[in-house]
C-alpha cells in the first residue's frame, strides 16, 4: 500500500504556533493521527489493507476521488447484499409453500388415522388379549417341556434301554445307553420329590414306568456283560475297557446281578489263566521253552513258575481294577474274593508239581532254598487267599522233607564217624556238617526268608544238625584221657562257634557254645595244676600231711625253675594242641594262680620254703591280690 503523504499546506499549518493551532479541530485530528500506534490498532490496519487493494495511485487527483470512490465500492457491496438476500427470500418462500403443503396433508393424514383408528379399536383390543394368552400358552408348554425333560426319558432314550430300535441292536451296547440308563436313573430320583407335592400320584406313575424301563436295561445290561466276559475268558490279551468298566459300575445298582455278573468274569479269567500256566508249562509262551524243560533244576523250575504265577496275579488284579474303577476298586467292591477266586484256578496245577520236587529231592540244601522260594512267593501273594495258603502248605511239606533230609544226611556223616584225631582236632564230619549249617542259614539269611521265619527255623537246623554233631563228639572222645577229652570238645566248641559267629541271629547259641566251653576249661585247668604237683615233687598235694624235707627240697627246685620260665615249665602236653593262643595262656594262668593258692596255705606250716608267696606270684607273673578281676583277665 502506498503510503499517503501529508499535503504542504497542511505541514505548514502545523509548523505553525502550537498553541494557536490546539484549538482547531482539524489540528486536533491530524495530531491525533500523527500521535497514534498503527501496529497496535488492527481495525486500521485492516482498513488500510483494504484501502491498497484499489487505492493503487497516491496523488492529488486521487486523493479528491478517494470519498466517491469509498461510496461507489459501498453501494457495489450493498447492492449484491441486496441481490443475495432477494435469492435466500424467494427459496424461503418456496420453503414456507412447501411447508404449509406438508401441513395439510399431514392434518388430513391425522384425520385419516384417527378415522381408523376408531373403526380398529375392538379389533387392537382382541389382538392384546390374543397375544396375552400365547404367551401364557407359551409359558406353560416351556414347563411341560421342562417337566418331561426332568421326570420322562425322551422316546430315542426308552428305544435304547429296551433294545427296541435305533442303530445299537439288542446284543449291543454303547455309551448312549449308559447315558440313558443314567439319565432315568436321575429321573426316577426326581420323581421322589413328587411325592411330597400335591403330584403324587404323577410321581408314582412315572416312577412305575421308569422301574419297569430300568428293569429292562439292567437285564439287557447283564446278558451283554455275560457276553464280554465269556469273551475276555477266551482271549488271554484281551483287555476290560472303559466301556465295560462303565457297564460294571452302572449294574452296581442292582448288586445280585453285579454279583453273577462278576462271577462269570471270575470263572471266565479262572479258566483262561489255568490254560495259560499249562500252556507255559507244556509248550511255552512268548517265544521261551516249556517250563517243564527246566524239571531237571528243581530250584530254578520252581522259581520260574512262581514267578509266572506272581505274574499272573498282578496282571489279573490290574484287569479286576481296570473292570472296577468304578465300583470302589478291588477293596471297596468285593474284588478282592472275585481275585482269589480266579488265582485258586493255579493252586492244583502248582501243588502237584512243587510236590513233586520236594518228595523227590534228597539234598538238605535243594530242600532249603525250595522251601525259601516257596515262602517268598507265599508271602508277597499275600495272606489268607487260596493261592497263599496253598503255597504254604507246599512250603510245610518241604520244611518236613528238609528235615528228614537233614536228619539222614547227618546221620550217614555220624555213621562214618571214627576216632578223635591224633592232634585232637575237630573230626572231619564236624568241619562238613558246619559247612552245611552255615550253606543253609546263609540260605535263610537271605532276602526271600522274613526275619520272623528265619528265627523259627534256627532252631530246627541246629537242633537237626548241631546238636547231634556235638553229642558224637562227646561219645567218640569219652574213652580219652580227661585232659586229651577237654582239648578235643574245646576244639570242636570253637570251630562250631566259629563257623556260627558270621551268621545272623545266632547270638543265643554263641553263648550257650561259649558256656559249655567252661567245665572243659576248668577241667584242663585242674589237670594242668596236678600236673604242676606232681612235677614239684608232690608236695603241694593237700593229701599230704608233714613235708619231708626231701619233698621240701624238691618242691624249692621245682619253683625255682618254675620262676625262671613261667610261660613254658611244667606244661600240660595236650594243652598245647588246643586251638587258640589265648585259651592256652588262659587255662595255665588260672593253673598258676590255683598253684600259688596252694604254695601261700603250704608257707605258713612248711619248714624251710624260702621263697615268700608274695615273690613266687611275681615272679611266676601273676596279678597283684589288689588289682580288679578285670585288670587279671
Amino acid at each position: 500500500m502506498a503510503v499517503e503523504q501529508v499535503p504542504d499546506d497542511v505541514e505548514a499549518a502545523s509548523g505553525g504556533d502550537k498553541t494557536s493551532s490546539s484549538n482547531n479541530p482539524l489540528s486536533r485530528k491530524l495530531n491525533k493521527l500523527l500521535e497514534a500506534r498503527l501496529e497496535n490498532d488492527r481495525e486500521t490496519i485492516e482498513a488500510l489493507r483494504s484501502l491498497s487493494e484499489f487505492f493503487t495511485e497516491n496523488n492529488i487527483r486521487t486523493r479528491r476521488r478517494l470519498r466517491g470512490d469509498l461510496e461507489k465500492r459501498s453501494l457495489a457491496i450493498n447492492e449484491e447484499f441486496v441481490q443475495s438476500f432477494s435469492d435466500l427470500k424467494a427459496a424461503m418462500s418456496a420453503l414456507s409453500e412447501d411447508i404449509a403443503a406438508m401441513s395439510a396433508g399431514c392434518a388430513g393424514m391425522v384425520e385419516r388415522l384417527d378415522a381408523v383408528k376408531r373403526d380398529t379399536r375392538d379389533l387392537l383390543a382382541r389382538t392384546g388379549q390374543l397375544r396375552a394368552e400365547a404367551r401364557r400358552l407359551e409359558g406353560r408348554q416351556q414347563a411341560a417341556q421342562g417337566f418331561l425333560a426332568a421326570f420322562q426319558p425322551s422316546a430315542e432314550q426308552v428305544a435304547l434301554l429296551r433294545g427296541t430300535g435305533g442303530p445299537v441292536g439288542r446284543d449291543q451296547l454303547d455309551e448312549r445307553f449308559l447315558d440313558a440308563l443314567a439319565q432315568s436313573r436321575r429321573m426316577h430320583d426326581h420323581c421322589k420329590l413328587l411325592l411330597r407335592s400335591s403330584r403324587a400320584q404323577a410321581g408314582l406313575q412315572l416312577m412305575e414306568s421308569l422301574a419297569a424301563q430300568q428293569e429292562a436295561a439292567y437285564e439287557r445290561l447283564y446278558r451283554w456283560l455275560q457276553n464280554r466276559c465269556r469273551v475276555l475268558g477266551s482271549d488271554t490279551a484281551a483287555e476290560p475297557g472303559p466301556l465295560l468298566a462303565r457297564a460294571f459300575g452302572a449294574l452296581r445298582e442292582r448288586t445280585l446281578l453285579w454279583g453273577y455278573a462278576l462271577d462269570e468274569y471270575a470263572n471266565a479269567r479262572r479258566a483262561c489263566v489255568v490254560r495259560h500256566l499249562i500252556d507255559a508249562l507244556t509248550r511255552g509262551s512268548g517265544g521261551t521253552r516249556p517250563l517243564e524243560s527246566l524239571a531237571k533244576d528243581p530250584l530254578r523250575y520252581a522259581g520260574d513258575m512262581l514267578a509266572w504265577a506272581h505274574q499272573c496275579a498282578a496282571s489279573e488284579r490290574e484287569l479286576l481294577e481296570q473292570l472296577l474303577a468304578q465300583c470302589g476298586g478291588l477293596r471297596g467292591s468285593g474284588g478282592e474274593a472275585a481275585l482269589d477266586h480266579i488265582l485258586a484256578g493255579l493252586c492244583s496245577p502248582l501243588r502237584l508239581r512243587l510236590e513233586q520236587l520236594a518228595v523227590g529231592e534228597s539234598s538238605p540244601l535243594v530242600l532249603c532254598r525250595l522251601r525259601s522260594v516257596v515262602r517268598f512267593y507265599a508271602a508277597t501273594l499275600g495272606a489268607g487267599t487260596a493261592l497263599a495258603t496253598c503255597l504254604d502248605e507246599v512250603a510245610a511239606l518241604a520244611h518236613k522233607m528238609f528235615l528228614n533230609s537233614l536228619t539222614c544226611h547227618c546221620t550217614r556223616l555220624l555213621d562214618k564217624a571214627e576216632l578223635p584225631p591224633g592232634d585232637l582236632g575237630a573230626p572231619p564230619f564236624l568241619q562238613q556238617l558246619l559247612s552245611l549249617v552255615r550253606e543253609l542259614l546263609s540260605t535263610r539269611d537271605g532276602s526271600l526268608a522274613p526275619v520272623d521265619q528265619r528265627q523259627k527255623d534256627l532252631p530246627d537246623i541246629l537242633a537237626q544238625v548241631l546238636e547231634p554233631a556235638l553229642a558224637a563228639c562227646e561219645q567218640l572222645s569219652s574213652r580219652l584221657a580227661p585232659a586229651d577229652r577237654s582239648v578235643h570238645l574245646l576244639n570242636c566248641l570253637q570251630l562250631a562257634r566259629t563257623g556260627l559267629a558270621v551268621l545272623e541271629m545266632t547270638e543265643p547259641w554263641l553263648e550257650e557254645l561259649e558256656a559249655r566251653q567252661k567245665p572243659h576249661m576248668d577241667c584242663l585247668v585242674e589237670e594242668q595244676l596236678e600236673y604242676f604237683v606232681s612235677r614239684l615233687g608232690g608236695a603241694l598235694d593237700p593229701s599230704h600231711g608233714v613235708l619231708e624235707p626231701l619233698m621240701v627240697q624238691a618242691l624249692s627246685q621245682g619253683l625255682a625253675e618254675l620262676c625262671t620260665q613261667p610261660d613254658t615249665w611244667g606244661a600240660l602236653p595236650p594243652l598245647a594242641l588246643l586251638v587258640g593262643r589265648q585259651r592256652q595262656q588262659a587255662v595255665r594262668r588260672d593253673a598258676l594262680e590255683a598253684l600259688w593258692h596252694r604254695y601261700a596255705q603250704l608257707y605258713g606250716r612248711a619248714e624251710g620254703l624260702t621263697t615268700t608267696p608274695a615273690a613266687l606270684r611275681q615272679a611266676l607273673l601273676l596279678p597283684p591280690l589288689d588289682q580288679p578281676q578285670e585288670e587279671k583277665a
